[in-house]
């Protein structure tokens, strides 16, 4: 009935999955994973880049701003305040787009993907969108913007911006050598014209591939196949692949210290073996690259994740922070020297860990950035878009781990491949303001540019947000979704123990940090640093703090580990051993510590400016900054830090098989009773002021804090509200910011008004400061209350479940079942509320701004 014919299927225990693949006779594709509870769809399309011009990334966005049967000018943020999703946004990578949904709620899934799947197909591609999504001239005083533009002149600060840049140095020329995201200097060379052509030629079925997951996913054929039928069409062949090279090339920046790479197109490893091979050699602190780069001097903590995950065949790559010119030649002496001896050979006991790290990532499947289902979409769909078997590129690999055929791989793919490039990255900013005024000095633009602005005010046509439907308020979640937890006694301690059948077990001990003085929470943030740094596979550590409801904080250092089911006990005894491990040199520990803070205020500013908001605005806040602050390196103050935490009795949070958990139980219980208690809590650290900072960014972020005191859970809708129907419209669509948001913290109160990749610090700071008065005229309660829920249900990684649930029963946050039951009886008066709670804290002086300089 679907029109689809199974071309291939495959039970995948590694994922708990069925695999089918699915061909339309139209062209095109469909792999369905059934497992799961989570409805999720990943469609990806074929999109080669012609230049770097950004034509592919544009199009996404403007793809989302209505279509033939929802036409809305502004569809995706209609979505964004009307839909029950857990995931909802889209990507441009090297030779692929994707657009991605997961949700919950069968119903709500199936509307979402309609409307995603007539908009990618189906696109209404006006000018006004182009203009607000991709670039424009604005007058008064003249200056391009746009909300491509700007995102992408702040991606030109983070560590990915240096992986597109290897990209472009390995190949140059070539399609894969593009940025996908676009050059900023050569993003207002794009016509809307050559988009719509572009999109014409590369949005047809025979080259889209779509994976849908859940527990029914075969259901979902016939709307995919329908839209596959409306989408006919061939597409052009792949670009023609890059030029193999006869000798390396060197780019090396003469001026001040930079990041440098050495990168290889490895032309005879499967991206499996590529990845065993990458593991092995610089997978953990100990691995033998990793060692010869800390004992020549440098800090060996890669700066990119060592295979790029964009190319085929795979590129490694070893990128590392802040290297002066003089000392780049030292780098590649050093790489190469210590690849020609690991081309003799291999210590097999490397090789077998890294096979094991590889193995429990595969079978974890966790990123921050996506649930699972569309995690191993993104993988299946790299997998395709290279030609391969997307089915394929969903199991671990058939790498061998045999180290005489990994140390052959070292001497043909590195050691002896002459398509190798040494770089060092400088930021150069585009000299847009020039061209801006350039442009309205001519008469025709300038009259263009004041035509186009007087369009992207209009509003929406009467109706066109019916077409979109939404969820019924019987259709609402009542309930949260259920996560069995129970508390438990081991020995003298408490514990969280949350039955859940898997093959994989979860062990989470935490140590008190409220104990510590406030000057001493750096050092423990290194302190975790150093613990994962020591520890072997499937054992991590972090640093948590959580505000409670009486204004004070829940701290504490976590060991986090996770092994399979048969390998429990082991688990336990590799984590208390911790207490006792060596730990490594803190010195590059710090210093690369040091490094990644000055990152993060750089590439992810608008989480730097939050983090530096809760730090004026309470005792979490400012505990969370001061773990996270870099420390100096003392190995004496450090070792003693360990031994006193350490030997104080953990908090203990278990997930697992039920009688996995009961046997772990009594194994921890004879430990923990030896650990003595915390020392009686001290004073929280002081909370910072306002901040100010010019950075080298090319686009600034504004953050503006409330503390609004105790508010009841309707807030929350009137905050999304805000969020989208204020914020959304005016610093992202008007200034040309990347986006703006409204964070509220529901144990606290507290209300944070953030815009991120922001061209206009004076101009969002009004936007802000008229929020008051938006809201008192503002209707439509319910369009919060949708995506509040969203937001309340959305599906959490499995062990982040763990630890959240771990830290909210720590912080005694006991009120979210009373939250949530106030948030779905939310009424209208919420939005004049939230509005007089706004005027009350106005005069709060909680403000960061990073701005370019």
């Amino acid at each position: 009935m679907s029109g689809f014919a199974v071309a291939a299927e495959a039970h995948l225990p590694e994922i708990s999955a069925l695999a089918r693949l699915h061909h339309h006779p139209g062209g095109g594709a469909a792999l369905t994973l059934q497992g799961g509870d989570l409805n999720a769809l990943s469609l990806g399309i074929r999109t080669p880049l012609p230049d770097d011009s950004g034509i592919a990334h544009v199009l996404e966005h403007c793809v989302l701003q209505g279509s033939r049967r929802f036409p809305l000018r502004r569809g995706f943020a209609a979505l964004l305040d009307g839909a029950l999703h857990g995931h909802l946004n889209a990507a441009t990578l090297p030779g692929l787009t994707v657009y991605e949904i997961a949700c919950a709620h069968d119903r709500e899934f199936d509307r979402l993907a309609a409307i995603w799947l007539d908009a990618a197909f189906h696109p209404l591609l006006h000018a006004d969108a182009f203009a607000r999504e991709g670039w424009r001239l604005a007058l008064d005083p003249p200056r391009l913007t746009g909300v491509v533009l700007n995102e992408m002149l702040g991606h030109r600060a983070t560590p990915r911006a240096f992986g597109d840049a290897i990209r472009a140095a390995l190949f140059p020329g070539a399609a894969q050598g593009f940025d996908p995201g676009g050059d900023p200097a050569r993003l207002p060379d794009l016509t809307l014209a050559a988009m719509r052509r572009y999109h014409a030629r590369h949005y047809r079925a025979g080259g889209a591939l779509a994976v849908i997951a859940g527990p029914e996913p075969e259901a979902r054929l016939p709307m995919l196949a329908h839209a596959f039928d409306t989408a006919p069409g061939p597409v052009p062949d792949a670009p023609a692949p890059p030029r193999r090279w006869h000798a390396p090339r060197r780019r090396i920046a003469a001026r001040g210290p930079a990041p440098a790479a050495i990168a290889w197109w490895l032309r005879g490893a499967t991206g499996a073996e590529a990845a065993l091979l990458a593991e092995t050699l610089l997978g953990t602190p100990a691995a033998p690259l990793r060692r010869a780069l800390t004992d020549a001097g440098f800090q060996a903590e890669p700066l990119l994740n060592p295979i790029d995950p964009e190319t085929d065949p795979p590129v490694l790559r070893i990128a590392l922070p802040a290297i002066a010119p003089d000392r780049v030649a030292v780098f590649e002496t050093c790489l190469l020297a210590a690849i020609e001896r690991l081309s003799r050979g291999l210590d097999p006991d490397e090789v077998r860990a890294a096979r094991a790290r590889l193995a429990l990532r595969h079978g974890l499947a966790e990123d921050p950035r996506r649930p699972a289902p569309l995690l191993r979409g993104l993988a299946a769909l790299r997998g395709w878009r290279d030609g391969g078997d997307p089915i394929g590129a969903l199991r671990l690999g058939d790498a061998s781990a045999d180290p005489a055929r990994l140390a052959a791989l070292v001497a043909t793919e590195l050691r002896d491949n002459p398509h190798r490039v040494t770089l060092t990255r400088e930021v150069a900013t585009p000299d847009l303001a020039a061209r801006a005024r350039a442009m309205a000095a001519d008469p025709v633009i300038r009259r263009r540019a004041r035509r186009l602005a007087a369009t992207m005010d209009r509003p929406e046509r009467p109706g066109a947000r019916a077409a979109l439907g939404a969820p019924a308020r019987a259709d609402w979640p009542r309930d949260a979704p259920e996560r069995p937890a129970r508390l438990v006694r081991i020995g003298p301690a408490e514990a969280l123990s949350m039955p859940r059948d898997s093959g994989l077990v979860q062990l989470d001990l935490g140590f008190d940090l409220a104990q510590l003085p406030a000057a001493d929470l750096p050092l423990a943030g290194l302190l975790a640093e150093a613990l994962r740094h020591a520890a072997p596979p499937g054992i991590t550590a972090e640093t948590r703090a959580a505000p409670r409801p009486d204004g004070g904080v829940a701290a504490r250092l976590w060991l986090r580990g996770t092994a399979p089911v048969a390998e429990a006990r082991e688990l336990v005894a590799a984590l208390l051993a911790r207490g006792t491990t060596p730990l490594p040199d803190p010195a590059p520990l710090a210093a690369s510590r040091a490094a990644r803070h000055h990152a993060h205020l750089t590439g992810q500013g608008h989480e730097a400016a939050d983090l530096m908001l809760r730090a004026q605005m309470g005792a979490a806040g400012a505990t969370e900054a001061a773990l996270t602050a870099p420390a100096r390196a003392d190995a004496a103050r450090l070792a003693a830090l360990r031994d006193r935490l350490l030997g104080t009795r953990p908090f203990c949070a278990l997930s697992g098989p039920a009688a996995t958990l009961d046997a772990l139980h009594d194994a921890l219980a004879r430990t923990v009773a030896e650990g003595a208690p915390p020392s009686p809590a001290r004073p929280a650290p002081p909370c910072l002021g306002p901040v100010r900072l010019a950075l080298p960014v090319a686009a600034a972020t504004v953050a503006r804090g409330l503390d609004l005191g105790p508010q009841p859970g309707s807030v929350a809708a009137a905050a999304q509200r805000l969020a989208t129907g204020w914020l959304w419209p005016h610093v992202r669509d008007r200034i040309g910011a990347y986006g703006a948001q409204a964070r509220l913290d529901p144990v606290t109160g507290h209300l944070r008004l953030i815009s991120i990749r922001d061209p206009g610090i004076q101009a969002t700071l009004a936007v802000f400061a008229e929020a008051p008065d938006w809201l008192d005229r503002a209707e439509g309660i319910e369009r919060g209350i949708v995506p509040a829920l969203a937001m309340l249900d959305r599906p959490l990684l499995w062990r982040e479940e763990l630890i959240s649930h771990a830290m909210a029963h720590l912080a005694g946050d006991i009120a979210g079942p009373r939250r949530r039951a106030e948030l779905i009886a939310a009424g209208a008066r919420a939005l004049p509320d939230l509005a007089a709670a706004m005027r009350a804290a106005a005069h709060q002086p909680h403000l960061v701004v990073i701005a370019p300089g």
